[in-house]
């Protein structure tokens, strides 16, 4: 109806414009090439970094996605042909009459319903009837369908309700921890029949299916393109069009990828491309690098929840594999390890979001020329929950680690950084019993160095509008993960010390928390032209926001500190010290209100 057209209208105008206002989104996907027979999408491009292919179900070789339902019905036909046609040929007697349980259960089934047509098809995997009798007769899976499984479920622009039940399908399968195997291996060369894929096949995946830039530097799709379609034919003056904020056309398609691949290392599924320990590690670092990179782009600020969960859901399984890969060595200094292999992530990360160039025309962050902005953006779409919302540790420790690498990047501070934040801490810890720099407090102390480092600097930084609120978020995130990490501490055996470990701590915090406040004021007292320059309003808006959540926090503290815990504390966050509720708002202070 004509009401549903302007409402769609309306949706779509409400997206564009808030992708435009979202700071720090760049074009990431470049456009997509149609240039092969049969195929939707190359790699046959200068752009796309050359990568060894891999024969696992979910390597990617010459042939991406699939261009249409019958192009994907035409090649199932052909695996399952084959298939039937090998079954219960090769290997032990066991081995032969498993595959011939396959062919007459699962293979001719499936024959039967591609012969049908992609509706049938799609019918018969939503069913999930190829788990169900796999499951009951403990039966395998070949490789070569789960390879057009997955396929298929990332062809969702093209194959629709198909891509969706292969989605489905091939989702429970990894959950049942079904054996995925080739027909007729012997036994003795079953060892990785759960392995279904390298860890490099994720970035070049990401590459090749999607046409996401990995590279070094700004995106080439960042570059205005002149279309001839652009043109009026009568006047040749360019036609008043908004640009596209993003070129991936194929959303759907890249939230099934993503969960599938999260669900892959979940269920350990994964390996490494050599039987190195550190190949895994290098492997983990450029994938991080690269989901930090597709995160920029405007398509995640589209309010595409699907997408933006299956995004969160793969980075918090991705850091969790491998923290438990090195814990389950069982080795002294795994902790170490792991550091040291979150450091190796972060830094893959901060890399790929330098030197990524200004916005794109007309859009808020246009001015950007040095690319601070990203950073900022990175670190705040990197999650410390699972989608299911249970926290998780070492999705905390990552984004902690992350967001101090991007911190020191941006204050251009990295000579002496530890021994100023154990200087700082010093001040604090005269009373402690534990007087080292756990990840808690550290987190803390970053927050008021990087604002102690802002003050100094001065206009260096303040009159970088980009840059100094860049900081400015950071500091925010530092301070939010400090307090996290602080509520998830085991409180003290007298229950005194609310969220805090001891009284002692609390009277600790309360006085870090008084001059967290302190900096925020004086910073934004020295804020001018608010009006003129809209990143400094926003700084002031940040730092006006922080001082109120800073003395919430203090004025929270100093009471456990003194009634010893009779005051329980509940968790809060900058969005509640903001809101409208006047029994429990402190009221603001004189410079809290200014202008």
């Amino acid at each position: 109806s004509p009401e549903d057209m302007r409402r769609r209208q309306a949706l779509a105008s409400a997206k564009d414009i808030g992708q435009s206002t979202c700071l720090g989104t760049r074009r990431m996907f470049l456009p997509a090439v149609s240039d092969a027979p049969g195929v939707a999408t190359t790699a046959g491009s200068e752009l796309i970094p050359s990568r060894p292919e891999s024969d696992l179900p979910f390597g990617i070789g010459s042939v991406s996605t699939f261009a249409s339902s019958a192009v994907a019905l035409t090649e199932l036909k052909t695996i399952i042909d084959s298939l039937i046609k090998s079954a219960g040929k090769k290997g032990t007697t066991e081995q032969k009459r498993a595959e011939r349980d396959l062919r007459d259960s699962i293979l001719k089934p499936i024959k039967a319903a591609s012969e049908g047509g992609s509706v049938v098809l799609s019918a018969y995997l939503s069913q999930k009837s190829l788990l169900v009798k796999c499951s009951e007769a403990s039966l395998p899976v070949p490789r070569q369908l789960v390879a057009w499984l997955f396929t298929t479920s990332c062809s969702v622009s093209t194959t629709r309700t198909m891509a969706t039940g292969a989605y489905l399908t091939l989702l429970e399968i990894m959950k049942a921890r079904l054996r995925i195997v080739e027909l007729g291996q012997e036994d003795d060369e079953a060892g990785d029949a759960l392995k279904i894929a390298y860890m490099t096949d994720l970035i070049a995946g990401l590459e090749r299916l999607f046409r996401l830039w990995t590279k070094n530097g700004a995106s080439p799709a960042m570059k205005e393109e002149v279309d001839p379609s652009d043109y009026d034919s009568d006047t040749r003056r360019k036609k008043p069009k908004r640009p596209r904020k993003s070129f991936l056309d194929n959303a759907s398609g890249l939230a099934h990828f993503l969960a599938l691949w999260a669900t892959a290392l979940d269920y350990d599924y994964i390996m490494a491309a050599q039987a190195l320990e550190n190949d895994m590690s290098k492997a983990s670092a450029t994938a991080a690098a690269a989901l930090a990179k597709a995160s920029l782009d405007a398509i995640f600020q589209s309010g595409n929840h699907e997408l933006n969960n299956s995004l969160k859901w793969l980075l918090v399984s991705l850091v969790e594999h491998n923290a438990l890969r090195l814990n389950s060595k069982g080795r002294s200094g795994t902790d170490d390890e792991v550091r040291q292999l979150f450091s190796a992530m972060a830094h893959a990360v901060c890399d790929a979001c330098s030197d990524l160039s200004c916005g794109l025309p007309k859009s808020a962050d246009e001015d950007d020329i040095n690319g601070w902005l990203p950073f900022a953006l990175a670190v705040r779409m990197l999650p410390i929950e699972h989608c299911y919302g249970t926290p998780s540790l070492a999705a905390m420790r990552f984004k902690a680690t992350v967001a101090e690498f991007a911190l020191q990047e941006c204050l251009q501070f990295t000579d002496s950084w530890d021994m100023r934040l154990e200087s700082e801490f010093k001040h604090y810890s005269k009373s402690l019993d534990d007087k080292s720099l756990s990840d808690r407090w550290r987190m803390m102390m970053i927050a008021e160095v990087g604002l102690r480092r802002v003050q100094s600097v001065g206009d260096e930084i303040t009159s970088d509008g980009p840059r100094f609120l860049t900081c400015v978020e950071i500091v925010v995130i530092c301070a939010e993960l400090g307090m996290a990490l602080f509520s998830d501490v085991d409180p003290a055996d007298d229950g005194t010390g609310g969220i805090y470990k001891s009284i002692a701590e609390a009277d600790a915090m309360s006085h870090l928390l008084e001059s967290l406040e302190n900096l925020c004021t004086r910073l934004k007292k020295n804020i001018k032209s608010v009006f003129i320059y809209p990143h400094l309003r926003r700084v002031k808006e940040v730092l006006t926001l922080l001082a109120v959540y800073f003395r919430v926090q203090k004025e929270e503290a100093s009471k456990m500190a003194q009634h010893r815990g009779e005051v329980s504390l509940t968790q809060m966050t900058l969005g509640w010290a903001t809101s409208g509720d006047s029994q429990t708002q402190p009221e603001p202070s004189g410079d809290s209100q200014e202008e």
